[in-house]
């Protein structure tokens, strides 16, 4: 007998001889989500961001679970970056905020150079004084770190400031030590800065209140007969003055650059910019004074003459002598009294001093350096340069002939109205019974000056 099997026992055969496939299910680590088949970290996955099935745009990426662009306006983001708050950032550190002294990278906060990761904080070995130069390396008492280096608080000749350490032999800002700068610039807190008022022009440092080239601004330039004060282009000379190379003309008078705008006060006044005293004078309480010639402060500051004397280059000296009353202008020196702004002044031949100054005493003048009688010197005859001839000589500062027509005058005379007459005696009027005799009229021999008249008391 044939046996025919029929489709349900047929069925049941197949299913007996089919393995049982099981139920997939998506397993994913910490930190992603299963979406459908895939794992997806929500955080940044551009076609589940945020949640599955949420996809960015094609010019978006996905950054803590928000899509960005991938470029932000002003420039190209690399291929890990999305655009934040108008910035190219990490899409691992977008919204991750650090401590101070602290980046984002790769997700993860960082110390930033040159800070180190000492125990639970960041610190800048270049300045820790509990971590200079490396984690747990402390400074003494008595220094303080700058540089990667413990250095002295104080130089031996000078204390320095809190914010400074002794740096060969001189004070200088802790956060500068070892920064070296160029072209006129200086360190201030660790950056090298053009010092106020000075300004960076081309690559330079210059001060715009006297460069030509930079006159109160870069570039501004003045012209070939002006030069720069004050951050203004003035005039190298005056209308009627030329200036000297340091100076310009300011409201019409020659003024060193430097000064121009400088006002100063208390007797003081400017030089190099800066209002002094001029030499030889000190500032005493808040003024100028004269330490030759001040009774409160002769020959320095506080030095009081007593209520008898008076200063006389920069000594104390009695105001009178004995014997003899000086005038308010002098005092007694060796042994006479003497005007006191020539106290110790000693002047050469034919001089006298007046006023601290050495002239020419009188009727001298001063021609060519020299001090010179213009009545009777015939190189300086009435005046500085006029000469006589050479036979001619010089009486009361006119050139009178040597000689008279056939008569030979001695050498003490010159010829006068067709008579000789000494030198001396030109130009001198003597009364009646009177002759001149050196440059003074008196009586005859035998007579004798009686009021004005000239008699024989015989």
């Amino acid at each position: 007998m044939t046996l025919r099997s029929s489709p349900l026992v047929a069925l049941a055969l197949l299913s007996a001889c089919t393995p049982t496939v099981p139920v997939v299910s998506t397993a994913c680590t910490d930190g992603q989500t299963a979406c459908g088949s895939v794992c997806a970290d929500t955080t940044t996955d551009s076609a589940n961001c945020g949640a599955c099935g949420v996809a960015c745009q094609p010019n978006q990426a996905c950054a803590n679970s928000g899509c960005f662009a991938v470029d932000c306006p002003a420039e190209d983001c690399g291929p890990d970056q999305v655009c934040a708050k108008n910035t190219c950032q990490d899409r691992s550190c977008v919204g991750v905020l650090c401590p101070r002294n602290q980046v984002c990278v790769q997700g993860l906060c960082r110390c930033v150079s040159p800070s180190l990761q000492c125990g639970d904080t960041c610190a800048d070995v270049t300045v820790d004084d509990a971590n200079c130069g490396a984690c747990g390396r402390a400074c003494a008492p008595t220094q303080s770190c700058a540089g990667g280096a413990c250095l002295p608080d104080d130089c031996p000749t000078q204390d320095c400031d809190a914010r400074s350490v002794c740096d060969g032999a001189r004070c200088v800002e802790r956060e500068c030590v070892g920064v070296p700068c160029a072209n006129g610039q200086t360190c201030v807190a660790g950056v090298c800065t053009c010092p106020t008022p000075n300004l960076s022009c081309s690559g330079a440092c210059v001060d715009p209140r006297l460069s030509d080239e930079h006159c109160g601004a870069c570039g501004r330039a003045c012209g070939a007969t002006e030069s720069c004060a004050a951050g203004t282009c003035l005039p190298d000379d005056c209308a009627s003055q030329q200036c000297d190379p340091r100076s310009v003309c300011s409201n019409g008078q020659c003024v060193e650059r430097a000064c121009v705008g400088v006002a100063c006060s208390n007797g003081e006044s400017c030089v190099a910019g800066l209002c002094t005293c001029a030499t030889p004078k000190l500032t005493c309480g808040g003024a100028c004074v004269d330490p030759r010639t001040n009774d409160a402060h002769c020959g320095a500051c506080g030095t009081a003459c007593a209520a008898t004397q008076s200063c006389a280059a920069g000594s104390c000296f009695p105001d009178d002598c004995a014997g003899q009353d000086c005038d308010p202008q002098s005092v007694c020196y060796q042994g006479g009294c003497v005007e006191r702004a020539c106290v110790g002044v000693s002047c050469g031949a034919g001089q006298v001093c007046r006023g601290g100054l050495c002239t020419c005493a009188q009727p001298a003048v001063a021609c060519m350096g020299s001090c010179t009688n213009p009545a009777t010197d015939d190189a300086n005859c009435g005046m500085c340069g006029q000469a006589c001839s050479a036979t001619q000589s010089c009486a009361a500062g006119t050139c009178y002939a040597d000689d008279c027509a056939g008569l030979d005058c001695d050498a003490n005379a010159v010829c006068v109205s067709g008579r000789c007459v000494e030198k001396s005696c030109v130009g001198v009027s003597c009364e009646a019974g009177q002759t001149c005799s050196n440059g003074v009229c008196s009586c005859a021999p035998g007579q004798s000056r009686c009021g004005t008249s000239c008699v024989d008391t015989q």
